[in-house]
């Protein structure tokens, strides 16, 4: 079972998290934050713009992970990227 599956959800703890990371990029004195989510997390897109991140574009990321064997294999993910101005 994947941890976004899990019964934590909509308990509004994703909306807290995001707001503290906001306040922090707004103590920093920066404007704008910017985010990346996996392609499938249908949930975590819809959080982010639900509290106002509009999708910017698209991104594919990669790097090399290890299996419980210490096999080491390539991990590829496409992912939406999100923005919100302060």
């Amino acid at each position: 079972m994947r941890p976004r599956d899990q019964p934590l959800r909509h308990l509004g703890i994703g909306s807290c998290l995001i707001t503290e990371f906001e306040s922090a990029v707004k103590r920093r004195g920066l404007h704008t934050a910017t985010v990346c989510v996996d392609d499938g997390n249908d949930g975590a897109k819809a959080l982010y713009e639900k509290l106002g991140y509009d999708v910017i574009g698209r991104d594919e990321k990669s790097w090399e992970s290890e299996d419980d064997r210490g096999n080491v294999y390539t991990k590829h993910v496409h992912q939406f990227v999100l923005q919100k101005d302060f």
